[in-house]
């Protein structure tokens, strides 16, 4: 086994200059800020309605007279929706 071309497989990384590595505009901040602020408000909403759900499924199951079959369509029908 012949390992003396192995280092011609590591290709060089360019420097980059503390210009770059630095975020150009101040708007890139407020787009990940916003971007971060939609992702935890979705995920707040969407634990909220789980939640929810979760709490009128033996009324639901119990108005309606459904199976196990029915109840686990409509519930996962609601949280898609």
């Amino acid at each position: 086994m012949n390992n003396g071309n192995f280092g011609l497989a590591i290709a060089e990384m360019p420097e980059r200059t503390k210009q770059e590595s630095l975020p150009q505009k101040r708007g890139d901040k407020k787009f990940i800020l916003l971007v971060s602020f939609v992702a935890a408000l979705g995920g707040l909403l969407f634990g909220f309605h789980a939640a929810i759900i979760s709490g009128i499924i033996p009324y639901t199951s119990a108005y309606f007279a459904m199976n196990e079959y029915m109840l686990g369509w409509s519930v996962s029908s609601i949280l898609v929706g």
